[in-house]
């Protein structure tokens, strides 16, 4: 089995809705700077007009436009920030056979229980390791 887009997960797998459950901080630009992420090959490059810093709770740092900040996050107290966005996740039942996804980055292989199927906000697919949402998601 391979899936492609949303229309290929079984329509009886079990549908939840989640949202990151961690909060970040966020401080200005000190200018032009240059942040290394796991996600992107290319370091990301921050402009100070356009720019605020999110840092997440292990300290590392990446630039977010201010718009689809303030679009993205609600604030929680004075200094920190959760998502407001939700994703829909997929539970891969037991017993389903490894497969392949296609992601906006390339195709994943030996996708498979206890791990999740993730769509994301424009339809896009991904996968999150059972580890990754327990640590990291809350479901609602």
């Amino acid at each position: 089995m391979k899936l492609k887009t949303t229309e290929d997960i079984p329509q009886d797998w079990k549908r939840l809705t989640v949202r990151k459950k961690t909060t970040v901080k966020i401080r200005p630009c000190n200018g032009v700077e240059e942040f290394k992420v796991a996600w992107s090959e290319k370091p990301l490059i921050s402009n100070p007009d356009e720019d605020f810093i999110i840092i997440r709770p292990d300290g590392k740092e990446y630039p977010i436009k201010i718009n689809v900040f303030f679009e993205t996050y609600t604030d929680v107290d004075d200094s920190n920030w959760i998502k407001k966005t939700t994703t829909t996740l997929v539970e891969i039942p037991e017993g389903v056979t490894p497969f392949e996804i296609d992601t906006l980055e390339g195709t994943i292989d030996n996708v498979g229980y206890p791990d999740y199927v993730a769509i994301g906000s424009k339809g896009e697919l991904y996968t999150n390791t059972k580890e990754f949402v327990e640590e990291n998601l809350e479901i609602l």
